[in-house]
């Protein structure tokens, strides 16, 4: 701690990402960690480009920005200053940066490895930051601050077909923001693979914009059949909300897709019931809505075998009296 002041110490410490830790655990995180200075206009992190960076601002201001539209000209999404952190919900899904972020003014950080909280040594302090992360997304300034960031991320259209998709179309306006506090709003290009079939996955993806193909291998396992494609407004892993399996299908990008992600693992946590609840009721009334679809697809499915049956039987009978008349005729 030589490198920061006592103030520097506290601001930390009562910072929304380490003001839950303990004493003696915040200085397990600091003994981790490394202090860095940038001049103003550095790049920190690149929207697009993985990083293995957890920041938390000390002293000075840096700006996101995300890149948007065919020109790609960069749109101005938020300023961030002292207390505040960057990348830190890399804790939970390991992704490529939603955003790039610039220093606005000269600035002193705190750095954390990734890499190394994944290590077997500090695997609890990225348990205590996994809680720590779900308090700090849950209080008001972060939540505002978040529903801000990803507003902006989005334009009318897009936030407008979220809240009618059909995951959300039954959430009241206070509950769809809430689910928003939590997600995050990624990009990925053609070809990239989102879900693996037979991996765990913690992620549920809405897709805004583009298109994917789900793909099922076959039991020999050397040959993938395309099974359908999906776009804007469907969603995918939503079934992991009722029961943690594997995935079923293979999901690939089938052109560059813009898509909200969510957590489930976050969504489990403690501050986030509420919302896991409103999400698990809305996919029971979808579960419902298919379920009373299909059994009317049976029933007409059955209507029309038992009127082919009976055209059969007519058919039958037809011949039969064909060939007896033919016969009477001998």
């Amino acid at each position: 701690m030589n490198e920061l002041t006592l103030k520097e110490c506290s601001l930390l410490k009562n910072s929304p990402l380490f003001q839950s830790l303990t004493e003696d655990d915040f200085k397990e995180i600091i003994k981790i960690s490394h202090v860095l200075n940038f001049n103003k206009g550095q790049i920190l992190l690149t929207e697009g480009e993985y990083s293995d960076d957890i920041y938390i601002i000390i002293l000075g201001e840096v700006n996101l920005y995300k890149m948007s539209g065919e020109e790609k000209k960069r749109h101005f999404i938020i300023t961030l200053s002292s207390g505040e952190s960057l990348g830190e919900r890399r804790l939970i899904k390991d992704h490529p940066c939603s955003s790039t972020v610039e220093t606005n003014t000269p600035v002193k950080l705190l750095r954390l490895s990734i890499q190394i909280l994944n290590s077997p040594p500090f695997q609890y302090l990225l348990n205590l930051l996994h809680l720590s992360l779900a308090k700090m997304i849950s209080t008001k300034l972060t939540s505002d601050n978040q529903i801000n960031m990803i507003m902006n991320e989005l334009t009318l259209k897009e936030r407008s077909l979220l809240k009618n998709s059909l995951l959300f179309q039954s959430l009241t306006e206070d509950e769809f923001k809430e689910i928003i506090k939590v997600s995050q709003v990624l990009n990925f290009n053609k070809g990239q693979i989102l879900l693996t079939e037979g991996e765990y996955s913690d992620d549920i993806y809405i897709i805004i914009l583009g298109e994917v193909n789900l793909y099922k291998m076959s039991r020999e396992g050397k040959k993938r059949r395309l099974i359908t494609t999906l776009s804007s407004g469907e969603s995918l892993g939503e079934m992991r909300l009722i029961k943690e399996q594997p995935c079923s299908l293979t999901v690939e990008a089938n052109t560059p897709v813009k898509l909200l992600h969510l957590s489930i693992r976050l969504l489990r946590s403690q501050p986030f019931q509420h919302s896991l609840n409103s999400l698990i009721r809305s996919l029971a009334i979808i579960l419902s809505t298919r379920l009373t679809s299909d059994n009317l697809l049976l029933c007409n499915k059955i209507d029309e075998g038992n009127k082919k049956t009976t055209q059969l039987w007519v058919l039958l009978i037809t011949i039969f009296i064909l060939i007896l008349f033919l016969l009477s005729r001998n």
